[in-house]
């Protein structure tokens, strides 16, 4: 079942059970959760439904006590799947949200569509109400198998919100993306470019974003360089632009990955990862500089 943990005045309390929305049958699970203030939260997750099927849920905190989880409708074209059809544990699942305020978030996911193929999702909450998901629109060059996910949403203010994940080429490509929110609306997302000499992005599903004004983020993830090692990665938009990826070198040049970033400024980030062997990574952004 999901459940949530309190932390009040600097202690961890006991876990509570959140209850799922009024159709669950079983397997609540929650995935991502932001709180714009003190005991004011929302988190995000999926479920089964009394049909036996997978369906996304949002559940939200208000002066400390937690609400049950409501259903976020799926997209039009979503597939009724049972929750062994993917192999994403995260398919038909919003696996993360950024609240700008109580009654103002933006959560991004993943789903199968009809076809059976993946598809990223967005959705927003507007003055405390949920609308359904939407399905995000791809780069013009993305393959008509449409494999693509979201993974990471930073919001700057209500409504204004970017996202990042990946999605496949008509070449048989993996290429990072964002999409950018404005009034509540996604736009169609671009692709990003890697570094110099990079053989693929890599779609491990943690990528992640933190911005600090509209147009200004900073986004991780990973890269192949023509073998089956995985590279540090990281995108930095400025005054709305996307600039080219960078490796950021990880301990001793070993290969591996970042997962999570803060930014606390334009060009003045933190991310956090983990290189091969198992060793844990934090490395830091100044000035622009790695």
């Amino acid at each position: 079942e999901a459940m949530v943990l309190p932390e009040n005045s600097g202690s961890w309390g006991t876990a509570g059970e959140i209850d799922p929305p009024a159709n669950a049958e079983s397997g609540a699970s929650l995935e991502a959760i932001s709180c714009p203030s003190i005991g004011t939260c929302t988190a995000t997750g999926h479920y089964t439904n009394n049909q036996g099927h997978a369906a996304a849920m949002v559940a939200s905190e208000s002066a400390g006590v937690w609400g049950a989880a409501v259903e976020i409708p799926l997209p039009g074209n979503a597939k009724a799947t049972q929750p062994t059809e993917y192999d994403n544990q995260f398919a038909d699942s919003f696996v993360a949200v950024s609240c700008h305020s109580s009654e103002a978030c933006t959560a991004v996911g993943n789903y199968l569509d009809t076809a059976g193929h993946d598809q990223g999702m967005t959705v927003t909450e507007t003055s405390g109400s949920w609308g359904a998901a939407t399905e995000l629109t791809l780069p013009a060059n993305a393959s008509t198998e449409a494999v693509a996910f979201l993974a990471g949403v930073s919001c700057h203010e209500a409504g204004d919100c970017s996202a990042v994940g990946g999605y496949k080429t008509e070449g048989g490509e993996f290429l990072p993306l964002a999409a950018t929110e404005s009034a509540s609306s996604f736009t169609a997302a671009e692709a990003l470019k890697l570094p110099a000499g990079a053989g693929t992005y890599v779609p491990t599903g943690g990528e992640a974003i933190s911005c600090t004004a509209v147009g200004d983020c900073a986004a991780v993830g990973s890269f192949r360089r023509g073998s089956t090692n995985d590279y540090a990665l990281a995108l930095t938009e400025s005054s709305g632009t996307w600039s080219t990826g960078v490796e950021v070198e990880l301990p001793s040049g070993a290969p591996g990955g970042l997962r999570s970033i803060a930014c606390t400024g334009t060009q003045s980030c933190t991310a956090v990862g983990k290189a091969s062997g198992r060793v844990a990574a934090a490395v830091s952004e100044t000035s622009g500089t790695w």
